[in-house]
């Protein structure tokens, strides 16, 4: 900022609006230099907010796409493991049915030798 009319001593109220006036008029390619930079610095940091806006919502849907990744890579792995623990109990399952069905063919075979 900067003084544009100094005024010492006594004037009448004509000869203050007529200096002011004409300090107006001299001055008003300055202000309007400094009007259009306050503009242009208003447009410049309303156009970084909304880079940085940008990026933050870049980085946010990221990190939100990472960690739907790895929801999805553990929910895999979980059903991988219990397909297995599952595999592992029919087998384990089956082989006692054999087991039991062996018992009971030799009982039947034992029965059977010795009714005879």
């Amino acid at each position: 900022m900067r003084m544009v009319y100094k005024h010492q001593g006594f004037a009448t109220v004509e000869q203050i609006i007529s200096r002011l006036t004409t300090s107006i008029v001299e001055n008003e390619p300055h202000l309007n230099t400094q009007r259009s930079t306050r503009n242009r610095d208003r447009v410049s940091e309303s156009t970084s907010s909304q880079l940085i806006m940008q990026e933050q919502d870049v980085a946010y849907q990221e990190s939100l796409l990472r960690d739907q990744e790895r929801s999805r890579k553990k929910e895999e792995e979980e059903r991988a493991i219990q397909r297995i623990q599952e595999e592992q109990e029919q087998q384990e399952r089956e082989k006692e049915e054999k087991i039991a069905a062996r018992l009971a063919l030799r009982q039947k075979l034992k029965e059977t030798l010795t009714e005879q």
